[in-house]
């Protein structure tokens, strides 16, 4: 799974983008992002083929470094098992992503999408905060339902059509 960074993105968090790197099949390629929403720094994770989104927050730098896989991972997985997507095809999406790595951004347009997103997500989160709790999940459900011209689907349908199209019973490196 290849997570195209932005330079606020390296600069925050001090990556070290991985170089040369060859092109990869957009289904498995995410840009991402830092942004900041009711003073917590957060990331944003977007699909480049589907504009699927997930947004996790409060991402300090010791989460950054021993942790933000698995937040990824769980917030993306519970996301799309709340969406009643089957556990199987979750795991073949994750088998055939492999390992994960950062480099640098390389699609203006899904940027562009996720600048839109970010703003969004700064109109909406006031709702899915309850007795002082983000309800992360539900949001990230929410923004996955917002139309983008870009691709001319909900991000969601989007995503469900692609992970459709995987053979799970075909074997693949």
């Amino acid at each position: 799974m290849l997570f195209r960074a932005t330079k606020k993105l390296i600069d925050t968090y001090k990556i070290i983008p991985a170089k040369n790197v060859a092109p990869e099949d957009s289904f498995y390629s995410w840009h991402c992002n830092v942004f900041y929403v009711n003073k917590w720094k957060c990331i944003l994770f977007m699909n480049d083929a589907s504009r699927f989104s997930v947004a996790i927050f409060n991402v300090t730098q010791k989460i950054f470094n021993e942790a933000l896989d698995d937040f990824f991972v769980q917030l993306f997985e519970n996301t799309l098992l709340a969406e009643k997507v089957e556990q199987n095809k979750i795991d073949e999406y994750f088998r055939r992503a492999q390992t994960a790595y950062f480099t640098t951004t390389a699609n203006s347009s899904v940027i562009a999408n996720m600048n839109q997103m970010v703003r969004y997500i700064d109109w909406i989160v006031e709702k899915f905060i309850k007795d002082g709790i983000l309800h992360s999940k539900e949001l990230n459900i929410e923004i996955n339902h917002y139309l983008f011209s870009a691709i001319s689907d909900y991000p969601y349908n989007a995503f469900i059509k692609k992970l459709n199209e995987m053979d799970i019973y075909t074997k693949t490196n």
